[in-house]
């Protein structure tokens, strides 16, 4: 489905719209008729294409044709842009025979404008910007296409500070010029250049001679050469106590590793006049996956701040310049949500622990998405669920704090889920919301006051007051958050708002997400388990039949694996060797594994608590049990009991992740007979299945298929 906001405008129009015409003199504008050639017939399209607006026709810039290396077996890849005369590619890429793969990030820093060609025999029928716009499907040879103008400005996206970018699709004898930002795309109706290209050639001239920010760029980022004042400082910051050694020094490695030789480094800056502040930044260290046009885009970066918390003069008795934590990131303006800062800045002050503290942020003025607006006064239609408004925006924490996957051992992760409970109870007091708990935004921090590890509730750019006043236009929002981690009520449910309890079944996802990926199991096929529990729903899926593995397992207050019967079908953990005398991730030979690690106690009482909370929900059951109520007191004192517990085993964390390195979740609706099987009862995959050693209780998961 094509989901895009997609609007269309006459070239004139266009081009005023979004290039007045600059003062400057017309003696370098070229006659566009003498500049067109016949487009040749080419096995490489796009170099064919860029030649047509190569030449004197957007002066200061020069085409090029990136030739980038592929496998022996296979072609060449060739793209074009253009680039600042100032800052061309290297030259080993503009040659048919390129010695190496491809543009590191550090080169790409400066393309503008690329060249999209589609020259194959249905190029007129396969134009998805022909007609597109909302709950349009895209046949085959539209949808290749499209997945061609993604890719073309996805690294411009990614390896810039963009607010948009502009880009050129030559279609037939016919071109398009096209404005792309996070939401949609503004194109130009056809131009047909070999008529009279004077159009396309006016647009060039115009964005030659433009503004950088009327270009796309983003006016509040600096690019900081690697061997300026400023690039130097940034080094210089990286060697400081470079051997302070574990555990404080997770921000510090953090920061060193974001400054890769191959990647652009910016100045970027928040807010202004006396509340103006500014930071420096490397490579990012989270950056969320996916195309250009998903939606929100969400960067964050280890900074160093450069105004005032340290001299930067890399002295050993020098005050050091403070590391901190810079989020980046394009947020919806019509969800009913508040600003993140506002959030943090309310918990804060409430005292609300395991949360991040803020330091600043700001919304960066004048940088909002166009291409929705102009969807919406085109179509003259608009529903929250389709086309966000999006806004630019900047903040700023104190803390650096590690991914949840850096955990010691189960019991460090059950003192970070604690942590992470206890800051969404105390939350509730205010009463905020969180309404997107999952893996990403439960973090590891060291805290240098206590001496010792924490867990840090993070992201809380979907919080809410718990109160109907704050909703968008009156109306609850149900389906926002993460949906490998989303409550089954909120899966499964169209009316409503977002609960308590609903977050809380969260944090007993998170817990389970990471004893399958880290911990030995009798789960043999982990793909299938993972595809099952984790990637078979989908929020914003209207009817969702049969219902998933995730679901079914809390229907039936049991996590069955396989159809085996008894224990041997239901999902244990393997208790370490360490926790009989022996060294973590090593087995003696012929050892079976023992199946009888405590979480599995914990597992099985947190999902009856669940299963018991949805009967009452469902009417099915009158109340919960007295003595295991489903609420944030009991899941904290269940975990605190575990954690104290001093026969729970240490060393339990494998040292390597279970799940195949090829896994890729299916994204759409598997068939019903595959939803409806048990992850042991699906064939392993022939490379990347794991199975657990000498597990003699349960026979391999082939035979289980074929008894059945």
């Amino acid at each position: 489905m094509f989901l895009a906001a997609v609007s269309r405008l006459p070239p004139l129009q266009f081009i005023e719209e979004f290039f007045p015409d600059p003062v400057a003199s017309n003696d370098d504008r070229t006659t566009a008729q003498t500049l067109c050639k016949d487009l040749p017939s080419s096995s490489e399209p796009t170099f064919a294409c860029y030649k047509e607006v190569d030449g004197n026709k957007l002066p200061g810039y020069t085409f090029l044709p990136i030739h980038e290396k592929h496998g022996s077996t296979e072609k060449n890849r060739v793209w074009a842009a253009a680039w600042p005369n100032s800052h061309l590619p290297p030259r080993e890429y503009v040659t048919a025979r390129p010695t190496r793969s491809h543009l590191d990030p550090i080169h790409l820093c400066h393309a503008e404008l690329p060249i999209i060609c589609d020259c194959s025999e249905d190029s007129y029928c396969s134009n998805p910007l022909y007609e597109a716009g909302i709950d349009v499907d895209l046949d085959e040879a539209q949808q290749r296409v499209w997945d061609e103008i993604l890719a073309a400005v996805f690294p411009i996206f990614r390896y810039q500070q963009r607010q948009f970018c502009y880009a050129i699709l030559f279609n037939e004898d016919s071109a398009y010029v096209l404005r792309v930002d996070h939401v949609g795309i503004v194109y130009t109706s056809m131009c047909e250049y070999k008529d009279d290209a004077t159009k396309l050639f006016e647009f060039l001239w115009r964005f030659a001679h433009a503004s950088p920010a009327q270009r796309g760029w983003d006016p509040t980022a600096e690019f900081v050469p690697h061997d300026s004042d400023l690039g130097l400082r940034m080094r210089r910051r990286a060697d400081f106590d470079k051997n302070l050694g574990p555990p404080g020094d997770y921000p510090h490695g953090a920061f060193e590793h974001s400054l890769k030789a191959d990647w652009p480094w910016f100045k970027l800056t928040i807010g202004a006049g006396d509340s103006r502040r500014e930071f420096l930044v490397g490579a990012p260290y989270f950056q969320r996956s996916g195309n250009v046009l998903e939606g929100l885009m969400s960067t964050g970066y280890v900074a160093l701040a450069i105004d005032g918390s340290g001299d930067g003069s890399g002295d050993s008795n020098s005050v050091p310049e403070a590391l901190v934590y810079l989020k980046d990131v394009w947020r919806a303006t019509n969800h009913g949500c508040f600003w993140e800062g506002d959030t943090l800045e309310r918990l804060n002050a409430a005292g609300v622990p395991y949360v991040p503290t803020l330091l600043c942020h700001s919304v960066v003025e004048g940088q909002t998405s166009l291409s929705s607006r102009l969807w919406c006064q085109a179509y003259r239609r608009w529903n929250r669920n389709t086309h966000p408004h999006l806004e630019h925006y900047r903040l700023v924490e104190q803390e650096v704090a590690a991914p949840l996957q850096t955990f010691k051992d189960s019991k460090a992760l059950l003192h970070v889920l604690k942590c992470g409970i206890t800051a969404h109870d105390q939350a509730m007091q205010i009463p905020l919301l969180h309404r997107d708990i999952s893996e990403g935004n439960l973090l590891i921090w060291w805290n240098p006051d206590s001496g010792k590890y924490q867990g840090l509730l993070a992201d809380w750019e979907h919080a809410t007051n718990f109160t109907p006043e704050t909703y968008f236009e009156g109306e609850p929002i149900l389906k926002l958050g993460t949906s490998h981690f989303a409550a089954m009520r909120v899966l499964y449910t169209d009316e409503g708002e977002r609960t308590a309890e609903d977050d809380l079944e969260s944090f007993f996802h998170i817990l389970l997400w990471c004893a399958i990926h880290f911990m030995d199991s009798n789960v043999q096929n982990i793909a299938a388990f993972l595809q099952g529990y984790f990637f078979d729903d989908r929020i914003h899926a209207p009817t969702q039949f049969p219902k998933s593995y995730r679901c079914r397992c809390i229907e039936e207050g049991k996590i069955r694996i396989s159809s085996v019967g008894g224990a041997a079908g239901e999902l244990r953990f393997a208790t370490p060797p360490s926790a009989s005398g022996g060294a973590p991730d090593v087995r003696p030979p012929h050892r079976k594994p023992t199946y009888d690690h405590p979480i599995d106690g914990l597992i099985r009482d947190i999902l009856q608590r669940l299963h018991d909370y949805y009967m009452v929900h469902e009417g099915r059951q009158e109340h919960m049990p007295d003595s295991a109520p489903f609420s944030a007191r009991a899941l904290i004192d269940l975990l605190d009991h575990a954690e104290n517990d001093p026969n729970w085993p240490s060393g339990d964390k494998r040292s390597e992740d279970r799940s195949p390195p090829d896994f890729k979740p299916e994204r759409g609706m598997r068939p019903a007979e595959q939803r409806r099987m048990l992850p042991d009862d699906m064939p392993l995959p022939s490379k990347t299945g794991e199975r657990p050693v000498g597990d003699s209780d349960a026979p391999p998961a082939a035979k289980r298929q074929r008894r059945g």
